[in-house]
């Protein structure tokens, strides 16, 4: 049994990408995309969603030149990368107004992505943010 299944999809084509990407990851836990900023990224992020469902976690950005396992770097493409493992369980939050409060930011960034894990893993996450950095009650993370 794998522990962790990797898969790559790498195209100047988004379907192609994303297609290649879940050829042999069928259920992954985290999609990161790295693609031109000729792409849409609300294009991007709805055609992932589509595919993999409401339980993936999907993170990426624009850049400048997008590599994966294919190539060095190309431009105008996008890269895929999907991530399935049941040891896995991912979190995503995001922290707004950075520029203005950077560590209201940040405890708004790791509640949203305590928030988004797994319901039985939240309680042991949450006691480790908790005592290690947000030094706030469980009742107030909650």
């Amino acid at each position: 049994m794998n522990r962790v299944k990797v898969s790559i999809g790498h195209s100047g084509n988004l379907d192609k990408a994303i297609n290649k990407a879940l050829e042999k990851v069928k259920n992954p836990n985290l999609i990161i995309v790295f693609f031109s900023p000729k792409f849409n990224p609300n294009e991007i992020y709805t055609k992932i969603r589509d595919k993999v469902g409401k339980n993936t976690e999907i993170i990426g950005t624009s850049t400048a030149g997008e590599i994966s396992n294919e190539t060095d770097c190309s431009v105008h493409t996008v890269s895929i990368a999907a991530i399935e493992s049941p040891y896995i369980n991912i979190g995503v939050g995001v922290g707004k107004d950075l520029s203005k409060n950077i560590l209201y930011a940040t405890e708004q960034s790791i509640i949203e992505a305590t928030k988004s894990l797994d319901k039985n893993k939240r309680m042991t996450t949450i006691n480790i943010l908790q005592r290690a950095y947000i030094k706030k009650s469980l009742h107030e993370l909650l």
